[in-house]
């Protein structure tokens, strides 16, 4: 199973087995998709998940929170890959290999821009050109989890 891991402040952390990008936005999910099978709100130092759930985790642009975290680690399988892309501005955006070792993961790869599996879409600026997600001030970096 996959998820996608988000943030939205501080006091919440979303997991959540569809895409969904905001706290009020869950209700109108399940609204429109009766019986989906998994979406939460939690708190991301405590996650509702049994150990090794998942084996493929995103963050995107984490706010309020480290995915990099045994936590995180915790919820996925042995193996299983982290992504995460965030703004340049982003302090979770980069952990030192200490940190990442502690917390149970390896850097697999890294790269500008937003990793191509967190495009939802065309993004495009105010006069409706569209935006090359590789020349946006984005780093994405890629764990496996050991």
């Amino acid at each position: 199973m996959s998820a996608v891991l988000l943030a939205c402040s501080a006091a919440f952390f979303f997991a959540l087995c569809a895409a969904s990008f905001l706290a009020f936005s869950i209700a109108a999910f399940l609204a429109l998709n009766p019986g989906h099978p998994d979406v939460r709100q939690a708190d991301a130092s405590n996650l509702p998940f049994d150990d090794g759930t998942f084996s493929t985790v995103h963050a995107v642009n984490p706010f309020g929170f480290n995915p990099v975290s045994s936590e995180t680690a915790r919820v996925m399988q042995r193996g299983g890959i982290l992504i995460v892309s965030a703004a340049k501005a982003n302090k979770f955006r980069k952990i030192s290999e200490e940190a990442m070792r502690e917390a149970g993961f390896e850097l697999v790869s890294s790269g500008t821009g937003v990793h191509p599996d967190h495009l939802f879409g065309v993004m495009r600026r105010a006069d409706g050109g569209e935006i090359d997600p590789t020349k946006i001030a984005y780093e994405h970096r890629v764990y496996r989890r050991l």
